[in-house]
């Protein structure tokens, strides 16, 4: 669809490619990086991989390359997280999977629940036998690699 202007040619109504183009967000994730220099997103994520030595955040385990790494948002998009680097955070593809649209604690519960040693079927059946398991309240805190390496 073309417009004709009065005072010259035909324009098109849509905007230019120039105009469209959406400028990055400027950061600076290092002090080795010049303020406000558009970096890459390999240069981003080699940044997110050092500040675990290539581990997974949640869990620990080594992440299996810079490109095949996850940056998950700590504070997912759905609940008004964003992309700026204090929200993500690398990790495997199993924990990012995992923790899904949860916040950090539903995480947590979601990782300690997981984690019991046995199902329901099998304490009914301990409990028969004789056997009292402690409740899921008194089992300790899932811990987080973050939390046990400091790397806050």
């Amino acid at each position: 669809m073309r417009e004709r202007r009065e005072d010259g040619p035909r324009r098109s109504i849509t905007r230019s490619v120039k105009e469209r183009q959406v400028t990055r967000q400027h950061f600076t994730p290092s002090p080795h990086i010049e303020p406000y220099r558009q970096i890459t997103s390999h240069e981003r994520r080699l940044w997110h991989w050092n500040r675990t030595n290539g581990r997974c955040w949640y869990c620990g385990d080594d992440l299996p390359s810079v490109k095949r790494m996850c940056l998950d948002h700590v504070v997912t998009r759905r609940l008004g997280g964003s992309n700026e680097d204090s929200n993500l955070v690398p990790s495997c593809g199993s924990c990012n999977s995992r923790k899904h649209h949860r916040d950090l604690e539903q995480f947590r519960a979601y990782e300690r629940q997981r984690h019991v040693e046995f199902t329901n079927a099998q304490e009914s059946y301990l409990e028969t036998l004789g056997v009292i398991l402690p409740p899921l309240e008194t089992r300790p805190q899932h811990v987080f690699a973050f939390e046990r390496e400091g790397w806050v």
